[in-house]
């Protein structure tokens, strides 16, 4: 169950990738990656029921989020650096927030808040690195991490302190553009211009409206780009997003407009939006119960009665037809299923479910319908007499079980629907108490969102770490350069990580839910579920057919010319027969889940292809198919357990019965003694295979090579018969026992397809219903799905041009490999990007000319300080030496006198 991925970096875009790949609606699936406004229609209507049309998708979300006007030309496109950009609003909304309540906290003293990411910051969230090594390790916090749990630190500074977020990505920003970061530069069209040329956006270089917006954005809160004012910038036209929304027990679709109908505050835009019943089997958490409870009902009973008149035989047409409808229970789980979806409704609609589950459960315990022909011979008749067995109790205790457990979900929605909202929130046990299954995982879902893009930018950061460490003489070495060079150096690293253990302790802490947004579908559970109670039934099942067979042994066995043998020869195979039975059951119910977690982070990291992956394209075609994965489940389960219950039974009995005994010994000694023969020959072959060729495709020696593979062919000539016969037997082995096992491809890609036609599609239908979930379900379209339904709610107050492109820089600095990904429209006019960079060229040498010049005037003033206290001190010296002279004459004078 281990598989290998791609750390760090590489596999967050490798999960970016397989989003992209998920949103995608076309006919072919488009490598580039882009999003356009029929995706995010049919993402609209399937996920929330929200009916739009495409030209209010590109009216809306893609003028404020996708290109509209940035670089694309057509303007309903949107690429996976914009679709980043998206993803990290609640981040950066977030961040912005806690440094604004750490300045009011510190009575604006910068002191605490010169570094560090405290409340509401990018490390406000989960962002300790996961170890994916070892088997254990429990959730981390998502709520309460401190700054001393934050793990990025100064490169160039021993003290321990922390990078805030927006003052790092600006200082990359500013350098890379040729910039001084001690002191922050006026917020000029010119400086725009400057920034968005180096990251290679010519279109936008030259949209001066744009670019104007942008600075007109800046010019709210500051004249010139320092942190707080890019801090600003990034997140001024998305602040109606509410960080509380990521921790709250609410579906995202409520979170976005629950609030907004309930204060009636009507605008034309979401006026526009329809909701529909969405009651499928991605909202609905009831059919799960239902499909269960319907495997335990005997559904073919017309074979206790011969037909043999006429009216008989339609007797029996509807008896059959009352059978299928209930044993497909296609009506059961419609009914049962309406008020169940997290969307809002009148509290009384689960009452409709109510009366499906107990006409589907309850009245068949009592009564059972069957058409009999009436005593006349020409009419029929409906008999409701129940009857009762060993096997039918249990069947029957079962259903009511399952019933009751279902009624209890019922009343459960009723009572969340019917209590007051301000009663539950000041309740919050309660409120859990009554809360579906599915807002639980929607809140997981947000709290993977959160905790994946902090996961993204911390594997950021660790590259810009390793990077800014590199020693670079030139300094001419672009820390953007040096990103993508860090980037390229660590795209092939790979970890292991999975496992049977690793995945349920995962489970079991909540882990694989809150940080890597696991929702298991509810297909696979229905199936799962169904394993478990073909793991349940084997019980009562062994001991009905061991009364049977008891009663065999002793009324019929007699009549056979044989010696009776002992009671326990005949009733120990049977035992060993469902002992092997349970095993195999137990191992396909605890085997699937992780087989499905392991599928789909393969999908996920790119273990399995997706955006570049030509065969990615046939797992969204007849998605239909996977309707067929409950039954799979289920009767693959069954059919496995009954051919290894068969092939245990056989070969215990030939062991326990004394006719097969001396054929038996017969066997066993050949067997035994053609093994020693192989051994021997191993333990040869062990000893000399490292004299003439060891572990290369070279022979060291020929001759002894050649002499050894003679003999070894001759001899392996007879007993090959054996080999394939024993080859036979382990697959016809595999495949009793992954008849089930519709999780994986049991036929290789080579062998699964003949003349065209694939012999085992049942994986490919897994796989199929797994994307379609994940493609509801994923923490990031989640997160997507809620800047498509603000930008629908409030139009131009959410998200636009300006905060976009501030947003894009964002990204160009942090995340530089997401460039490859950009798309441009028709391309600025060459010549006015020429005009542009010639002017910032020469305005640069103009700076490092008058910089030169400046340096050059304060040595040269500096030189001639120095060179006149020289002069002066010499004329000193020179003084003092000419008096020394007169004093030494004067003394020779003296001397002569």
């Amino acid at each position: 169950m281990k598989f290998i991925k791609p750390k760090g970096s590489t596999a967050d875009l490798r999960e970016i990738e397989y989003i992209s790949a998920l949103h995608q609606t076309g006919a072919t699936l488009r490598t580039d990656g882009t999003i356009n406004s029929a995706d995010i229609k049919k993402f609209l209507i399937s996920r929330y029921g929200i009916v739009v049309s495409e030209e209010e998708v590109t009216d809306t979300i893609m003028r404020g989020f996708g290109g509209g006007g940035i670089s694309e030309a057509d303007g309903d496109t949107m690429d996976l650096t914009e679709m980043v950009a998206m993803l990290l609003i609640p981040t950066l909304v977030r961040t912005r927030r806690g440094m604004e309540e750490r300045k009011e906290a510190n009575n604006n003293d910068t002191t605490g808040g010169e570094y560090g990411l405290g409340h509401g910051s990018v490390v406000n969230q989960s962002v300790k690195t996961v170890d994916y090594s070892s088997g254990g390790g429990g959730a981390h916090d998502t709520n309460n991490i401190t700054d001393e749990s934050f793990v990025l630190r100064k490169d160039d500074d021993a003290s321990n302190n922390k990078k805030k977020l927006f003052r790092y990505v600006l200082q990359m920003i500013l350098s890379d553009s040729g910039h001084d970061t001690t002191s922050p530069p006026a917020i000029t069209v010119d400086l725009l211009q400057k920034i968005f040329l180096f990251y290679g956006e010519k279109e936008v270089a030259v949209d001066t409206k744009l670019l104007e917006g942008m600075v007109e954005v800046a010019k709210d809160h500051g004249d010139v780009l320092n942190e707080d004012v890019f801090a600003h910038c990034c997140t001024s036209d998305v602040e109606l997003y509410d960080t509380e929304w990521e921790n709250s027990l609410t579906s995202t679709y409520v979170d976005t407009f629950e609030t907004y109908e309930s204060t009636k505050k009507v605008e034309s835009r979401a006026a526009r939006l329809f909701r529909k019943d969405n009651n499928d089997v991605e909202t609905s958490e009831q059919p799960r119960e239902g499909r269960e409870e319907e495997l335990g009902k005997e559904t073919n009973e017309c074979s206790q009665y011969s037909i043999t008149t006429a009216k008989g035989f339609w007797c029996g047409v509807g008896q059959g037809v009352i059978n299928w409808i209930k044993f497909l229970g296609s009506i059961f789980v419609i009914g049962a299923s309406i008020g169940h979806s997290t969307t809002p409704h009148h509290a009384a609609v689960p009452l409709i479910s109510v009366l499906f589950v107990s006409l589907y459960t309850f009245i068949p315990l009592t009564n059972e319908v069957k058409v009999l022909p009436s005593s006349d011979g020409y009419s029929a008749e409906l008999n409701t007499e129940q009857q009762y067995d060993d096997y039918n109790i249990f069947m029957y205790c079962a259903q009511m079980s399952v019933g009751s457990m279902m009624l209890l979900f019922c009343f459960q929605n009723i009572l969340d629907r019917s209590l007051p909202k301000v009663f539950l929130d000041k309740h919050p046990l309660l409120q859990q108490v009554l809360a579906s299954g599915s807002l639980f995982m929607e809140r997981n879902m947000k709290k993977a969102a959160t905790f994946k893009v902090n996961r993204l930018i911390n594997n950021a950061f660790e590259i810009h770490d390793s990077a800014a460490q590199q020693d670079d003489d030139s300094n001419r070495e672009t820390m953007y350069g040096k990103a993508l060079l860090g980037y390229s150096k660590i795209s092939d690293e790979k970890e292991e990580i999975g496992g049977h253990r690793w995945t349920w302790n995962g489970l079991r802490t909540g882990r694989l839910f809150e940080e890597e947004g696991i929702w298991l579908s509810n297909r696979v559970m229905q199936g799962n579920l169904g394993q478990l109670f073909l793991m349940v039934l084997v019980v009562p099942m062994t001991i009905n057919l061991t009364e049977v067979v008891q009663g065999f042994y002793l009324t019929t066995f007699p009549l056979f010319e044989l010696p009776l043998p002992a009671e326990w020869r005949i009733i120990l195979p049977l035992f060993v027969g469902f002992f092997f039975a349970e095993l195999n059951c137990l191992g396909l119910v605890t085997v699937y889940i992780p087989s499905t977690i392991r599928t789909t982070f393969r999908f996920r990291y790119g273990g399995i292809g997706s955006l570049h992956d030509g065969d990615f394209q046939k797992m969204r075609t007849a998605v239909d198919g996977s309707t067929y994965i409950f039954g799979s489940m289920f009767w693959g389960c069954f059919l496995s357990n009954a051919m290894v219950l068969f092939f245990a039974w056989l070969l215990a009995t030939v062991f326990c019965l004394p006719y097969f005994l001396p054929t038996l010994l017969g066997i066993v000694s050949s067997v035994i003694g053609l093994s020693i023969t192989i051994l021997i020959k191993m333990l040869m072959l062990m000893a000399v295979r490292s004299k003439f060729s060891g572990n290369t495709f070279y022979r060291s020696s020929p001759a002894v090579a050649n002499f050894i593979c003679v003999i070894l062919e001759a001899w392996n000539l007879g007993i090959s018969v054996l080999f394939v016969f024993i080859r036979m037997l382990k697959l016809l082995i595999a495949a009793f026992l992954y008849v089930a096992r519709v999780d994986i491809p049991f036929l290789s890609e080579y062998a699964d397809e003949v003349g065209g036609f694939v012999i085992d599609a049942s994986p490919f239908i897994f796989r199929k219903d797994l994307l379609q979930h994940e493609a509801h379900r994923h923490p990031y379209l989640e997160r997507i799905g809620v800047m498509y339904m603000m930008k629908l709610r409030y139009g131009d107050r959410f998200g636009n041009e300006a905060g976009t492109s501030w947003r894009l820089l964002f990204v160009y600095a942090l995340l530089p490999w997401l460039r490859k990904y950009r798309i441009g429209g028709d391309g600025a006019d060459a010549e006015v990007v020429r005009s542009l960079r010639s002017t910032h060229l020469t305005k640069n040498k103009s700076d490092n000319v008058e910089e030169a010049q400046e340096v050059e005037r304060r040595k040269s003033n500096a030189d001639s300080g120095e060179v006149k206290a020289l002069k002066k001190e010499v004329k000193r010296l020179k003084s003092e030496l000419e008096h020394l002279s007169r004093c030494l004459q004067e003394a020779k004078t003296e001397a002569e006198a």
